[in-house]
């Protein structure tokens, strides 16, 4: 965002499992990269970059993220590996595998889930909107063209109850006690009789 500045900045440690004690991090560089956007009206787009952004338009937030598909065209160095990342906001909604440039074709159909989430973007979108972020982990992109995103969000069906009126509720419990008590001892009392009788 033009203009923006950093006025706090959050760093978490975690250590591993089982393990207790005093920890501590030295911070020996920290540097910012001016970044030179490009911006086009087309779904393709051509050149250098490392990482791409697509304004997906506003952001649905009241349904639970399931899955997010992305049909896209990518080219770019011999060694070029990247992930893409469904954002909402400045926020990770989603994120993909790693995925690296095929021989045979430039189509790619990326998942991105919930799940996946261990990383973060070069670049974020726009603050009220969702978007598509491809970020280059290695070598740069050359060309990129989006054909499709299909985004899957969980069902949202109300639970359903059930009424249970009292006389009901008290019929389960007599035919419970029936057949948990009286019909067990019944059963062993005939056994018996019939054992008797035989001697």
């Amino acid at each position: 965002m033009s203009g923006a500045r950093i006025t706090l900045m959050a760093v978490y440690v975690e250590a591993v499992p089982l393990l207790s004690g005093t920890f501590s991090m030295y911070l020996y560089d920290m540097h910012t990269n001016s970044a030179q956007i490009t911006r086009t009206n087309s779904n393709q787009i051509s050149g250098n970059f490392t990482a791409l952004v697509a304004d997906l338009g506003p952001t649905v937030v009241t349904l639970r993220l399931y899955q997010v598909f992305a049909g896209l065209d990518i080219k770019g160095s011999s060694n070029l590996t990247y992930v893409p990342y469904f954002t909402v906001g400045a926020r990770v909604a989603a994120q993909g595998f790693t995925y690296i440039t095929k021989i045979a074709t430039t189509y790619e159909l990326a998942l991105m889930s919930p799940m996946n989430e261990n990383s973060s973007p070069l670049f974020t979108g726009d603050v009220r909107s969702s978007s598509l972020v491809i970020t280059a982990r290695i070598g740069e992109i050359s060309f990129f063209q989006l054909h499709s995103v299909s985004v899957r969000f969980f069902s949202t069906q109300t639970a359903q109850t059930a009424s249970l009126d009292l006389t009901t509720s008290r019929n389960l419990v007599f035919y419970f006690f029936v057949f948990l008590f009286v019909i067990p001892i019944v059963m062993v009392a005939l056994v018996v009789k019939v054992f008797k009788d035989e001697d």
